[in-house]
């Protein structure tokens, strides 16, 4: 009930200025540690304890970056529930939450920005809770124990001799890839939460397939700065996934087509020989079964969850052609399932943006589009000829040119 919800918020925001924070995420980064304390063991059975789940996802939609590593004792126990039972809902909205968050926490990490991941920590610190006179002397302390080692280090180095260039040249790749397959914290929990994705994107719970492949979604925006650590993770997922795109729940594969479209944004030519061949073939499949129903339909067709579909696999292939730079041949087959829905026995919204997309690809590759064109209505083009030197060319006419008439007439304009 978003009236509860809002009451809620209010009343937690007048209790973090009472308690002396500055916001409502300060109170909960300041007592972060003791409700993680108290939630931890609950969450190892997420179904018999809700409330604790429900506490955690609360924690990290108002909490700042400075919870992760607080929260990652809990993050392993729901992550642990899912792996030795069945999944539960309530573990899953939890990784939801932490999927939205894991953008801007990711952001935070790759840009190195120390001052701003300062500022996020003093969000949680009780107005004068140190003194300056203590900050002093542990700053004082810090200098003086950092010159007592250097002074040790170097007569070490000085006793034992230097050590050659090519040896701290090897011992510094060495520590280099070992430093780069560790992810930062951010990008390891946008790890787990796409490893567990791959793990259960067959559940038969239809409703929790649906929110898996949004946590998937979420997760794939926020690692695209991450691309080292992001890519072998779509591969891991990719064979699990690519059933979803036949799934029988349609509402799951209308979900499943938008996901593979922000995966071709984030992955780019990563994913191209990939989609020739696993998706293009299930679209078409898609489209090929869909045609039936889209004829002459009845008034509450597009209220249907077929409807939905259709438009979205007809929208997403041109999108997918342009983000993932497929040649020709790669495309011919998807835009020949197309052209049936240029049919005026197919709704006008289904019409219009089967033409928005043949136009969107007419600008990559106009001879195609001009060989559909001319065998569905050679009339368009080749009426007479255009010099009386030129014989006219005779083209059998297609059957049911008038249904496409207008429409080709429409996409002609483009070319």
């Amino acid at each position: 009930n978003s009236t509860i919800s809002n009451t809620a918020i209010s009343a937690a925001k007048s209790i973090s200025k009472h308690c002396g924070y500055n916001t409502m995420s300060g109170l909960i980064n300041g007592c972060a540690d003791y409700l993680v304390d108290h939630i931890a063991i609950q969450l190892i059975h997420p179904s018999l304890y809700v409330q604790g789940c429900l506490v955690l996802q609360t924690i990290i939609t108002y909490g700042t970056y400075t919870i992760l590593p607080l929260i990652t004792d809990c993050k392993n126990a729901l992550l642990l529930s899912l792996d030795q039972w069945c999944s539960v809902s309530e573990s899953w909205s939890v990784l939801h939450a932490l999927a939205k968050r894991l953008k801007d926490w990711i952001e935070l990490e790759e840009s190195g920005n120390e001052t701003s991941i300062q500022e996020d920590e003093d969000e949680g610190e009780v107005k004068n809770s140190e003194t300056e006179e203590t900050l002093e002397k542990k700053d004082i302390d810090s200098i003086a124990h950092y010159f007592l080692e250097y002074h040790a280090k170097k007569q070490e180095d000085e006793e034992m001799g230097d050590l050659s260039e090519e040896r701290d040249g090897s011992e510094e790749e060495v520590n280099n890839e070992a430093t780069d397959k560790v992810p930062p914290p951010a990008a390891q929990a946008g790890v787990d939460i796409i490893q567990r994705c791959t793990h259960h994107l067959s559940s038969t719970d239809n409703a929790l397939r649906l929110v898996i492949l949004e946590c998937l979604e979420l997760s794939l925006i926020a690692m695209k700065p991450v691309q080292r650590v992001l890519l072998p993770e779509v591969h891991n997922i990719w064979s699990a996934f690519t059933h979803r795109l036949i799934d029988n729940y349609l509402p799951a594969r209308t979900k499943a087509i938008e996901v593979i479209k922000t995966m071709a944004i984030v992955c780019q030519d990563f994913l191209r020989r990939r989609v020739v061949k696993e998706v293009w073939p299930k679209l078409i499949h898609s489209l090929e079964q869909l045609l039936p129903g889209s004829r002459n339909p009845s008034a509450i067709y597009q209220y249907s969850f077929e409807y939905k579909l259709l438009i979205m696999i007809i929208r997403v292939i041109s999108q997918l052609c342009v983000q993932l730079g497929a040649s020709v041949s790669e495309c011919e087959e998807v835009v020949v399932a197309c052209v049936p829905y240029l049919s005026s026995h197919t709704p006008k919204e289904i019409q219009r943006v089967c033409v928005e997309t043949l136009s969107v690809l007419a600008k990559y590759d106009p001879d195609m589009i001009w060989i559909v064109i001319v065998q569905l209505s050679p009339d368009l083009f080749l009426s007479s000829p255009p010099h009386h030197s030129l014989k006219h060319i005779k083209i059998p006419h297609c059957s049911t040119e008038e249904e496409y008439f207008e429409n080709l007439k429409e996409l002609f304009q483009v070319l």
